[in-house]
């Protein structure tokens, strides 16, 4: 912030642009201008001031609170439109699973068979079994040998948590066990998780 105190700068005639009053005030010796943040080094006492001077020191300031006012509503329009996306992100998952093809998702989820079964209360192949994946805790199956990295992410397996994490494994949860590139589809992930959904009673 810069912030200018005149003394009495007979010279030169107000109003004149703050940034040019500054620049030229930097020149005089009738100026302190303050470039560290708006520690003061010296503020004059307003009642000694003459007129001009006062009305240019309200000026500054009123400039560098219409400043700092400006910053916190950018500030808090952007905190603002964050959140609205973190908010909207769960809603656009869910309406794109609610409209996949289940069928397709059928399909796609025989490759998954390799490594899970798909059926209730199925032991272990490579993976945990997928019934009623959708809403079950993460690393929720009791007795299987869950990776760290899933042990420590807690909280329940969502449309959207399950979208990440089927789209690239890897980078959702850095360490885990799951030997697997990855789905990139979006299409094709939504398909495969609103077959999921169908696993449950």
């Amino acid at each position: 912030m810069l912030v200018a105190f005149c003394e009495a700068d007979r010279r030169y005639k107000l109003p004149l642009n703050h940034v040019e009053w500054i620049a030229r005030c930097q020149h005089t010796s009738f100026c302190k201008t303050l470039l560290r943040g708006g520690r003061a080094l010296g503020r004059p006492d307003r009642a000694t001031l003459p007129a001009d001077s006062r009305r240019c020191l309200a000026e500054v300031q009123a400039t560098a609170r219409n400043h700092r006012i400006l910053i916190a509503t950018v500030g808090a329009a952007f905190v603002l439109s964050a959140g609205a996306v973190a908010l909207w992100r769960p809603w656009q998952d869910g309406d794109r699973v609610a409209t996949a093809d289940i069928d397709a998702g059928r399909a796609l989820a025989q490759a998954c068979t390799v490594c899970h079964a798909l059926h209730r209360g199925a032991p272990p192949r490579v993976g945990p079994h997928l019934w009623a994946i959708v809403g079950r805790p993460v690393g929720g199956i009791e007795g299987y040998g869950y990776s760290r990295a899933l042990i420590q992410a807690g909280g329940t397996w969502t449309v959207g948590r399950l979208d990440r994490f089927i789209a690239d494994p890897a980078t959702e949860y850095p360490g885990n066990a799951m030997v697997y590139a990855g789905l990139a589809d979006a299409g094709d992930r939504s398909r495969l998780i609103a077959y999921l959904q169908t696993l449950a009673d």
